[in-house]
């Protein structure tokens, strides 16, 4: 992987903003890292320790999927999810609540997991894991100067082997449902025809093909997008035709948003295109 190392430097010295980084390859064991250790505010990454804690729980016996809890009203907050919306009172089921944190981000739903599973519990889980650049520092939302979660690729990529290792069954539908696709995963769509890589264009840039015209390919990710201002985060699951890639890109100090989007885009073609 030396040359697709040399590739993904070569992006991270142009990046305005900092970056953090980690692949691991499970089927050759070869990783490439660049400020893996470095701490990022977590945003809803925060979201792949709690779904392995959950899961954990479950496993263990001390949770049920399908065991119901009421929304309470003062738990209603805003930002990503749907909850909000919805009236105070509803029941939704713990594997509700897993899906609308996972999948669309939810925040409120997020809340409930974690008074559900315990911040100590979750933080404790991290430390016996070895995971000693997250934390779990209060719910989401609920903003205190100072003080808000943080985590690194490192952590990260070895949560996400975790819940792959461990949780096959039970933890990968959640993350393969994701719905926000703005980021690694952005423009990753091939040809069936040909094979090509299309990106975001309109037509195959091998057959020369209208893409309404064409059968697409686009290799599963299960992944969790995090993102506040300045902060733009992807973390993931690649299962390609004979390699199982684990990725995180942390991204913050951006001067746009979209900036970090453009950069994880590429940097997911980048690594698509030397494994595919």
């Amino acid at each position: 992987m030396d040359k697709l190392k040399e590739m993904i430097a070569e992006q991270m010295e142009k990046f305005p903003g900092r970056a953090g980084f980690e692949l691991y390859c499970l089927e050759t064991q070869e990783k490439i890292g660049f400020n893996r250790d470095e701490r990022f505010h977590a945003a809803s990454i925060i979201k792949v320790p709690l779904l392995y804690e959950g899961l954990c729980q479950i496993r263990e016996g001390r949770l049920a999927l399908e065991t119901e809890y009421e929304l309470p009203e003062e738990e209603i907050v805003g930002g990503a999810g749907v909850l909000q919306l919805l009236h105070p009172g509803l029941n939704p089921s713990l594997q509700d609540l897993l899906y609308l944190m996972i999948c669309v981000s939810d925040n409120t739903a997020t809340n409930m997991v974690i008074d559900i599973l315990g911040k100590d519990a979750v933080n404790g889980k991290l430390e016996e894991i070895g995971c000693r650049d997250t934390l779990l520092a209060r719910k989401l939302m609920k903003v205190v100067p100072g003080v808000y979660s943080y985590t690194s690729a490192k952590d990260t990529v070895s949560i996400l082997g975790k819940i792959y290792s461990e949780f096959y069954e039970e933890g990968m539908p959640f993350l393969r449902k994701q719905q926000f696709n703005d980021c690694l995963s952005r423009d990753i769509r091939f040809c069936k025809k040909c094979k090509e890589l299309i990106g975001s264009s309109s037509r195959c840039p091998g057959c020369n093909e209208e893409i309404n015209k064409l059968e697409i390919e686009e290799p599963g990710f299960a992944h969790k997008t995090g993102e506040v201002t300045g902060v733009v985060h992807d973390a993931g699951i690649w299962e390609l035709p004979g390699k199982t890639l684990f990725v995180t890109l942390l991204t913050d100090k951006l001067p746009d948003n979209r900036i970090g989007k453009e950069f994880q885009a590429q940097l997911g073609k980048i690594i698509i295109k030397n494994f595919k």
